[in-house]
């Protein structure tokens, strides 16, 4: 972000525009952003009767197709995860400071395995706080092979100061609850709520890592 210092009050003031905050896009005024296995049947006798015995390692066959069709509904802790790694990334069209999305990919259990989480969110005017503190809210959706949830996010990014002329901020840590309302696949009928943790590791820099967790 680029400001201007006022000599005479020595205050922070920028212009109506877009601009950048420590990777945040910033839309308009900051004055007004800082106010507000089956059992095969017994043989009878050897070689009576090879055709039936032989007959059931086909029917054994079909069993691991007939229970992929109907496993087991899996839960949001399959979700969870102790090493998350990902990056922020502005979007536009918030009504907001400014539109931010989560983005990352990670392993889950073994049920699911590969999980990819998406946050679209906006970070509104009026945060205690600001430029410190960013709440943060929007919607979420975590997808698998087997299913994915979606549902609501919200939480609050935290900031440090990177440049002091000028004046700029960056993240540090977020911290974000996932709220399940709605799932498909293994995750039909799911809900509950998931909790992000996140650092990012170097000031500046939207990279972060992290973890999920069921709560």
């Amino acid at each position: 972000m680029r400001a201007r210092r006022s000599r005479a009050a020595g205050l922070l003031t920028v212009a109506a525009c877009s601009t950048t905050v420590g990777g945040f896009a910033i839309t308009g005024s900051l004055d007004k952003a800082f106010a507000a296995s089956p059992i095969s049947p017994p043989v009878s006798g050897p070689g009576q009767n090879p055709g039936q015995h032989g007959q059931n390692p086909g029917q054994n066959g079909q069993n691991p197709g007939q229970k992929g069709q109907n496993a087991a509904p899996s839960s949001l802790a399959d979700l969870a995860s102790s090493s998350v790694t990902g990056t922020m990334s502005p979007v536009s069209g918030c009504t907001g400071i400014a539109g931010q999305n989560f983005g990352a990919t990670y392993a889950g259990n073994s049920a699911v395995g590969t999980a990819t989480l998406q946050t679209d969110g906006c970070i509104p005017f009026g945060t205690p706080g600001f430029p410190f503190v960013m709440s943060y809210s929007g919607t979420f959706t975590i997808s698998t092979n087997v299913g994915s949830v979606s549902g609501t996010v919200a939480g609050q990014i935290n900031n440090q100061t990177t440049s002091v002329v000028p004046p700029d901020v960056g993240p540090v840590s977020a911290d974000l609850t996932l709220t399940a309302t709605s799932g498909t696949g293994v995750f039909t009928g799911t809900t509950g709520t998931l909790n992000v943790s996140l650092q990012f590791p170097t000031l500046g820099s939207v990279a972060f890592v992290g973890t999920v967790t069921a709560a």
